[in-house]
């Protein structure tokens, strides 16, 4: 995803830099020194309606009834939109008060959430025990791939725009168009 500040916090010398992603995703940190210990976090909190619609809406009242259960555990992290670790009509409440414009953001929660692509989720149906950063011990390795999942507060169905790319394509969709029909004499029956 385009431009996710991630922080490198050095924990021995309590310093930190910060990098922006590329369009691919990928970042870098040069000059990182060797035997300290350091944390790896993502941060995103920006457009909370990218890929947020009332379709969103639908599948977490669907689930909350139990109608039609949300089965991916990234899609439940997305559902909570509060960021209570719980699934709830607050959710409901929360996006559609966004999605209507009457708020801006998700209050208690960031537009983006990040899990590390090694965190392996126990309970898919309760996923929220997960970590948001990586710590590294003893840093050895001048080649460390650290690789997160991001998923997009309150997009169930995952169709958030990650990459300017996309988000073109996406304004183009939607930009206004103008339909023209020749003048014609309608007559009533």
């Amino acid at each position: 995803i385009l431009n996710i500040e991630v922080e490198l916090m050095n924990m021995d010398e309590l310093d930190a830099d910060m990098e922006m992603t590329e369009e691919e995703g990928a970042y870098r940190f040069e000059n990182v020194q060797y035997y300290d210990e350091y944390v790896v976090a993502p941060y995103k909190n920006d457009d909370p309606t990218n890929g947020v619609s009332t379709l969103d809406l639908v599948m977490i009242q669907r689930h909350i009834l139990e109608l039609e259960k949300i089965e991916s555990p990234y899609s439940i992290i997305a559902a909570d939109v509060n960021g209570n670790d719980d699934v709830s009509t607050t959710d409901l409440l929360l996006l559609r008060k966004v999605i209507l414009g009457i708020q801006s953001d998700f209050e208690t929660n960031t537009s983006w959430r990040f899990i590390p692509t090694t965190h392996e989720i126990e309970d898919p149906t309760d996923p929220f025990d997960f970590p948001e950063k990586v710590l590294l011990s003893d840093l050895y390795v001048s080649n460390e791939r650290i690789d997160f999942t991001a998923i997009k507060t309150g997009d169930v169905n995952g169709n958030a725009s990650t990459n300017a790319r996309q988000e073109e394509n996406a304004s183009t969709r939607n930009s206004p168009k103008i339909l023209g029909i020749e003048n014609q004499n309608i007559a009533k029956d």
